[in-house]
């Protein structure tokens, strides 16, 4: 399946307001999520996240520098206003170019909707240093035909195109 950047935008642009209740409603999983990403990334760090949402994983690694990517002008409008100790961008993370390198690039459950793989592992390529460390997570994808029951029984965050 290919995934279009303009329905992925719309959709998580149609989803900002309720982003983080969905995210409350399955706190075990985003807990368990923030734990695996703390467990890495050591506090004071310089980190990256492509795909931040509204910002809350990338703040609560407590980066000394931190960046946020997401492809939802919407949701990073929430993020700027929720953390203003953090940067927030608007953008396509294939076409992402930055002036600058860090220790860490988050990349949380967020392959799955990128238009473009390769086109962002080149983009990510440009903001590490030799000793970066890309922190990539995303679903088993076995576990589809259960996640998209919760989708349709409303237990879980609507997911909009992916692979």
């Amino acid at each position: 399946m290919t995934v279009d950047r303009r329905d992925v935008t719309e959709h998580f642009d149609r989803l900002a307001e309720d982003y983080d209740a969905w995210k409350e409603k399955a706190s075990y999983y985003y807990d368990l999520l923030a734990d695996i990403y703390r467990g890495i990334i050591p506090e004071g760090s310089s980190v990256l996240e492509i795909g931040c949402g509204t910002g809350t994983l990338l703040s609560i690694v407590r980066p000394a520098h931190g960046v946020g990517v997401d492809i939802s002008p919407k949701m990073i409008a929430i993020a700027a206003a929720r953390h203003p100790g953090l940067r927030f961008l608007v953008a396509d993370a294939a076409a992402l170019r930055l002036p600058e390198t860090f220790d860490y690039v988050m990349i949380p459950d967020v392959i799955e909707h990128l238009a473009d793989i390769p086109g962002t592992f080149g983009a990510v390529r440009g903001v590490c240093h030799r000793g970066t460390r890309v922190v990539l997570t995303c679903v088993n994808p076995l576990w589809a035909p259960v996640l998209h029951l919760a989708e349709r029984l409303k237990m879980k965050m609507p997911e909009g195109d992916h692979r």
